[in-house]
């Protein structure tokens, strides 16, 4: 596969329950971890909570994309956001945007899932030649 075809993909689970545990017992991990727009999804019922994993997985999964490693970029750099036609799509800004732009050609693309217990996401983008 020529690099111009290349295709970087990263995936990543969360256990829901652990995520649940990490947010009660430290709260303002929170606002480390997801922007003010992502904040809004909530953390109170176990269906917000299962929202919130997906999304931190996929940022976990992004940075996998970027080949760097967790606290290489904040992790509002990434954002996970809803678009009009009710897909996940991903905002990049700050050191994730600046890698991205080095790394990928066009937008990366993700998905989300959960179930009762797991959360998963996976960020699939095109390597620039």
């Amino acid at each position: 596969m020529s690099a111009t075809n290349e295709i970087l993909v990263g995936i990543d689970i969360v256990e829901i329950d652990r995520f649940e545990r990490l947010i009660k017992k430290y709260p303002k991990v929170i606002q480390r971890l997801f922007t003010k727009k992502e904040q809004k999804i909530g953390h109170q019922s176990k269906a917000q909570i299962a929202r919130l994993a997906a999304r931190f997985a996929a940022k976990e999964a992004m940075m996998k994309v970027l080949g760097v490693g967790l606290w290489a970029v904040d992790f509002t750099d990434i954002e996970i956001i809803v678009t009009e036609n009710k897909k996940p799509a991903i905002n990049l800004n700050g050191r994730a945007k600046k890698l991205a732009e080095q790394l990928i050609k066009g937008s990366p693309s993700v998905s989300l899932s959960h179930s009762l217990n797991i959360a998963a996401a996976t960020v699939v983008a095109r390597k620039k030649s």
